[in-house]
C-alpha cells in the first residue's frame, strides 16, 4: 500500500511540474496612499472561456478615487494594458460611485477598497499549457487634503488547461463587485429642461429612498448644486442645476447613474441603475410640486457619504 501511493503521490508532483498553476493574484504594490493588486476568477482557464481579471485599489482612510466623470474636479480612474492577441478584454465595470463633498465642490468617487472587474474572453486558438499574462499600469488620482497622481505597474499570469480551474476567494469577491455595479435596467424615462433646470423622471418598480443622479457626461448638471428630488408611488423626480451642455437646450438624451435605496430583510441597501432619459414629457409618478425637497450639497445622504467598498 505504501508503494503505491508513493507512486501516485509521485505521478501527481510530476504533472504539477509539468503544468505549474499560477496563483490568481499579484503582490500588492504600496503606491504611497494605495495598495494595487490584480486578482483573477479563475487560477486556470480554457480556450474559449470568458472570466473576469479585477483591479483593487485598498486607499488609506479617509483619501478616495474617482469615477469616470468625476464630478467638479478630479481624474477618472484607468488601467492601460500591454496588448495580449490571444485574449479580447471588455470594459471596466465601474463600482457605484457616491458624492465626495470637499469644501464648496462635489466629487464622485470611491473610499476603502474600489474593485475595478473587467471581463476577458479566451482565444478559442489558446493552447493548452499557454500562460496568459495580463501586464499594464494602473492610474488613478487619489486625493484627501491634497491630490497626489499614483500608479502600479503589473504582471498576472493566468494558465491556460483543459479543464478550468477557479478561485474561490477572488471569484465571491468580483461577483460581489459585478452584482453591486449598476446594471442597465429597462425603466422608463424622460427629462426636460424647466426655468433653467434639468429634470429628470424615472418610473421605479419599488419603493425607494434618497435618490441621486450621477450623469456620465461632466457638462450635464452642476454637480455642487443641491439636486431637489421627490419620490412617488410609481416612480422618482429629480430636479438639476443644469450644466454647460444645456445652454441650447436638451440635445440627446441624458445618460446618468441613478442610485437609490431599497428596504431589503437586512435594512436600506444602496442600488444604482443605468438611465437614458431622452426628451419628453412628465411621467405620471403621482408627484405634485410641493413634494421636491432639497437635498443639501455637503450631506446628499448619509450611507452615500459614508459608505466605503470593501472586500470579502
Amino acid at each position: 500500500m505504501r508503494k503505491i501511493l508513493t507512486l501516485v503521490l509521485t505521478s501527481l508532483f510530476a504533472s504539477l511540474l509539468a503544468f505549474p498553476i499560477m496563483a490568481a493574484e499579484t503582490q500588492h504594490v504600496d503606491s504611497g496612499e494605495v495598495l494595487g493588486q490584480v486578482v483573477s476568477t479563475h487560477d486556470v482557464v480554457t480556450p474559449g472561456q470568458m472570466f473576469h481579471i479585477a483591479i483593487i485599489t485598498e486607499l488609506n482612510e479617509g483619501w478616495h478615487t474617482y469615477w469616470k466623470n468625476p464630478g467638479d474636479s478630479g481624474e477618472p480612474f484607468a488601467v492601460e494594458f500591454t496588448p495580449l492577441g490571444t485574449v479580447s478584454l471588455g470594459d471596466i465595470v465601474w463600482p457605484l460611485p457616491a458624492p465626495v463633498p470637499t469644501g464648496p465642490i462635489v466629487n464622485y468617487g470611491f473610499e476603502g477598497a474600489p474593485l475595478f472587474p473587467i471581463g476577458v474572453t479566451v482565444s478559442d486558438q489558446a493552447q493548452i499549457g499557454d500562460t496568459l499574462l495580463f501586464e499594464g499600469t494602473s492610474y488613478y488620482l487619489v486625493c484627501k487634503d491634497v491630490c497626489i497622481p499614483e500608479s502600479f505597474e503589473f504582471s498576472l499570469p493566468i494558465t491556460v488547461g483543459e479543464d478550468a480551474i477557479q478561485d474561490a476567494r477572488w471569484a465571491r469577491n468580483i461577483g460581489k463587485a459585478l452584482r453591486e455595479a449598476p446594471s442597465a435596467q429597462p425603466h422608463t424615462s424622460s427629462a426636460r429642461i424647466e426655468q433653467g433646470r434639468l429634470i429628470v423622471d424615472v418610473e421605479l418598480p419599488q419603493a425607494v429612498r434618497n435618490p441621486y443622479i450621477f450623469p456620465v457626461d461632466p457638462g450635464a448638471i452642476l454637480h455642487s448644486d443641491a439636486q431637489v428630488h421627490a419620490v412617488g408611488p410609481r416612480g422618482v423626480r429629480l430636479s438639476l442645476a443644469a450644466g454647460f451642455a444645456m445652454r441650447d437646450g436638451l440635445k440627446a438624451p441624458i445618460s446618468a447613474v441613478l442610485s437609490y435605496e431599497v428596504e431589503t430583510e437586512q435594512g436600506w441597501a444602496r442600488r444604482g441603475d443605468f438611465i437614458s432619459a431622452a426628451s419628453g414629457a412628465a411621467l405620471d409618478l403621482g408627484i405634485a410640486k410641493s413634494d421636491m425637497i432639497a437635498a443639501s450639497k455637503n450631506a446628499p445622504s448619509s450611507t452615500q457619504g459614508a459608505q466605503k467598498l470593501s472586500l470579502l
